[in-house]
């Protein structure tokens, strides 16, 4: 009788090492999750953070005269390269080719210049670099060519 309540030793150990090793499995695939969770909400604290200036390097897209790399590319690949402006004027539509935006960040210090850029169908149509001293008298509303 003794013999069959006895377990042989060898199948126990096996069964603890199968079971430490999905647990060592589960806790690598956790961890990966987790720095790919903490990745992506770095990205969105990023994604929504208004700055009043532009991301470093914006100069090299944008020359007083010239026609910038840009023009063409969407509202979205444009928010990842600048970030998000501290002002914004948007009229939306049902049909995205119709809908217009108008950033505008202050990009240096102690100067009132303001590199606006403007939206058709979000995509990025022109730009310029001029003084900007707030929407409040302004002309920004008034270009009937580009509301349009």
């Amino acid at each position: 009788m003794t013999d069959k309540k006895k377990l042989p030793i060898r199948d126990p150990i096996a069964m603890l090492q199968k079971e430490y090793d999905t647990i060592v499995s589960e806790t690598e695939r956790l961890h990966l999750m987790q720095g790919l969770f903490l990745t992506r909400l770095r990205e969105l604290v990023d994604w929504y953070n208004i700055n009043r200036k532009p991301k470093k390097g914006w100069e090299e897209y944008f020359s007083i005269g010239m026609e910038t790399k840009l023009k063409g590319e969407s509202v979205w690949t444009i928010r990842r390269i600048l970030g998000n402006p501290p002002y914004k004027i948007r009229s939306t539509a049902v049909f995205p080719a119709a809908n217009r935006e108008i950033w505008v960040f202050t990009p240096y210090d102690n100067d009132s210049t303001g590199l606006y850029l403007y939206f058709k169908g979000n995509q990025l149509d022109s730009f310029r670099l001029d003084t900007f001293t707030g929407f409040y008298g302004s002309d920004l509303l008034d270009d009937h060519g580009f509301w349009l």
